[in-house]
């Protein structure tokens, strides 16, 4: 059964197909894009509609990476997040290399599964070979193909003096893809395209690899119970003050200077654009510090979320190993990553008519509240897109070159009328538009700590910090 399901309900799509495992571990002679082997068995409807009426009668749909036989850990995770009411669409590949590969296709016969690979950039969705949107991992930028991408495997890699990226991440919309089969990668989350195959057979005991770190990570853990967290008048009115402060990367030295020698006593309210953590040589104090502040708020950034994740991996998966710059994660407590994964994403001022939060929000008229984490933590670039929501599309740093358009910083698209203050875009510095403020000014670079007064006797004034020293030097 299966084949490939389009979302036009939710504006998303869905691959939907069989098990790789029928298909001929072949690339022929076509170079941009292997053509199914003609023994492949093709399902009898390869795009499938899921319409309005059919999704209506389900409260919540969520979609689940590869099973692969993985029974006790599908039963199990539909049990502890109440997912008997839910429409559970599956990424595929729920039989081979797990334990109870028939136990996982019988439940099967009484639920709807979904979604696999992807699509190659560039071309029409259905010019995509079934070979493809089963196998689809890794891309080249290739002029000659159609798209300007060609399909390529990891094991071929080695050999490609070129630079090669996921494919989801050149993937431009404006439909949403959700896919399996890339557990290398784990989560994925990209503008238009989210992966969640996190390699639950690639647990010892079920597929033995020499060094292997996949580890399994259920999305519900590092969902913060309060995504957008209001922050009332009669709080604010606890405090003199209130200063929004750019990201602090385990600034801790930069972070009390900052403090004492603009008098930031628990008379001010301090709220962090997020990015407490990483890349900064006193993470554990920094996180600390706000933790246990009382005139002390954050929000969550992109970084944070990287602590997450690497944390969890750790707990699921004994052998994975953080890298040097991360090593200072081991010495967290249950409390302390149980209330870094409770910070929300937004702090909403109805009082000030603001949002606080780490990156922004898409400009254009979309709702606030169907900007997705990822937006909220990573957006800093927009372009000109009449097919993307409220005519704005956002991209990449790295993917600039390839755009022959003109770009703008979101903020400067923003039209309120909420103002929002945000952190993370460290190259434009201090930044001031009508109805937004930035205020990540790279400490962790080497150049400064930023606060901005929002309320109080000196609203709409700075409290600045220099860097004692550059203490990261990587390009993001």
């Amino acid at each position: 059964m299966a084949g490939l399901l389009k979302f036009e309900a939710v504006s998303a799509l869905l691959l939907v197909c069989m098990s790789t495992s029928i298909l001929s571990k072949i690339f022929a002679d076509h170079k941009c894009q292997p053509v199914t082997p003609e023994r492949h068995v093709p399902p009898k409807k390869p795009f499938h509609v899921i319409t309005e009426d059919f999704l209506n009668k389900f409260n919540e749909v969520i979609i689940i990476g590869d099973i692969h036989g993985c029974y006790d850990e599908q039963q199990l995770l539909i049990k502890s997040t109440i997912l008997m009411t839910v429409l559970k669409i599956f990424t595929g590949d729920i039989s081979r290399k797990g334990p109870k590969n028939l136990e996982v296709i019988r439940y099967h016969e009484f639920i709807r599964y979904a979604c696999r690979t992807g699509f190659l950039p560039g071309i029409p969705i259905r010019d995509n070979q079934p070979y493809t949107i089963l196998n689809l991992g890794t891309v080249i930028a290739a002029p000659e193909c159609p798209g300007g991408w060609q399909l390529t495997r990891q094991e071929y890699l080695k050999h490609l003096d070129v630079s090669h990226f996921p494919w989801a991440s050149q993937w431009r919309g404006p439909e949403h893809i959700y896919f399996g089969h890339d557990h290398s990668r784990q989560l994925q989350l990209y503008p238009f395209a989210t992966g969640v195959d996190t390699a639950c057979s690639h647990q010892e005991g079920y597929l033995k690899k020499k060094n292997d770190k996949n580890t399994k990570i259920s999305s519900s853990e590092l969902r913060t119970s309060e995504p957008f967290q209001k922050l009332t008048k009669d709080f604010l009115d606890k405090f003199n003050e209130v200063i929004v402060i750019g990201d602090q990367h385990g600034c801790y030295d930069e972070q009390q200077l900052l403090i004492k020698n603009h008098k930031l006593n628990d008379t001010v309210l301090k709220i962090y654009t997020g990015d407490i953590t990483r890349k900064g040589p006193k993470n554990l104090e920094v996180l600390r510090f706000v933790k246990n502040c009382s005139s002390c708020l954050t929000v969550r950034g992109n970084n944070d979320e990287k602590t997450l994740l690497r944390v969890f991996s750790k707990l699921h998966n004994t052998s994975y190993e953080f890298i040097p710059m991360d090593k200072w994660m081991a010495n967290l407590t249950v409390d302390e990553v149980a209330w870094l994964r409770d910070i929300p994403y937004v702090f909403h001022i109805p009082s000030m008519n603001a949002y606080v939060m780490h990156a922004g929000f898409l400009p254009g008229g979309v709702p606030v509240k169907d900007n997705r984490p990822y937006t909220i933590m990573n957006i800093r670039t927009v372009i000109a897109d009449p097919k993307c929501p409220g005519g704005w599309r956002p991209t990449r740093e790295e993917f600039l070159d390839k755009d022959d358009v003109p770009t703008y910083p979101w903020a400067s698209q923003w039209r309120g009328p909420e103002h929002i203050y945000f952190g993370h875009d460290h190259k434009r510095q201090l930044q001031f538009y009508p109805y937004a403020t930035g205020v990540d000014t790279a400490c962790v670079r080497g150049h400064y700590m930023t606060g901005y007064f929002i309320k109080g006797p000196r609203k709409g004034t700075f409290a600045t910090q220099p860097a004692l020293e550059q203490y990261y030097h990587g390009k993001v």
